[in-house]
């Protein structure tokens, strides 16, 4: 196994990885609410 390509969609909500056994596998992120929680902790 491993992954053999990535990619991050261009309005950056998911990243799309390939998988060395053929298959593609989604990564979906809110990167807003990831940063706010950043944000309110320091």
């Amino acid at each position: 196994g491993g992954i053999r390509a990535m990619a991050l969609s261009y309005d950056q909500r998911c990243i799309i990885s390939g998988m060395a056994s053929g298959s593609i596998v989604l990564f979906y992120n809110d990167f807003n609410r990831w940063h706010h929680e950043y944000q309110t902790r320091y």
